[in-house]
């Protein structure tokens, strides 16, 4: 065992998972709600820290005019929204990688890298936009 497994605690909304995995504390909090899904990292340091959010090979990821929000498109015609926000200056980067969704199978899919200090709030709801709409 590389690590201390993580520490688990769940209320009524939230599951809290906090896990020091070579280098710094970091707690996650997911919570959903009838808005929508939102996800809280928190680092104990001022170290920069990496958050990857890989999508399955049916979704798409758009820019949009705002700044920090993404629009997530499903082949079937399902369209999220994805907002980040933090404390600090962020970098996203949105690229193209390789998954594999079944044993030996290997497909295209996209990934949004943020890579942050402090913490990270990850919002993603229903887009109130159609699918049409992304910007380039």
């Amino acid at each position: 065992q590389h690590h201390e497994p993580p520490k688990w605690q769940v209320t009524d909304e939230t599951a809290i998972a906090s896990l020091a995995c070579d280098g710094p504390l970091v707690t996650r909090a997911v919570r959903l709600d009838d808005a929508g899904l939102e996800v809280t990292d928190r680092i104990s340091t001022d170290l920069p820290h990496q958050v990857t959010w890989t999508f399955a090979p049916e979704w798409e990821v758009h820019a949009t005019p705002h700044a920090q929000r993404w629009l997530l498109t499903q082949t079937d015609g399902s369209v999220l929204q994805l907002q980040l926000e933090s404390s600090q200056p962020m970098e996203v980067l949105v690229s193209q990688v390789i998954v594999s969704p079944r044993f030996l199978q290997r497909r295209k899919a996209m990934a949004l890298r943020v890579r942050f200090t402090g913490d990270l709030r990850t919002r993603v709801t229903p887009s109130p936009l159609p699918a049409a709409a992304p910007a380039a």
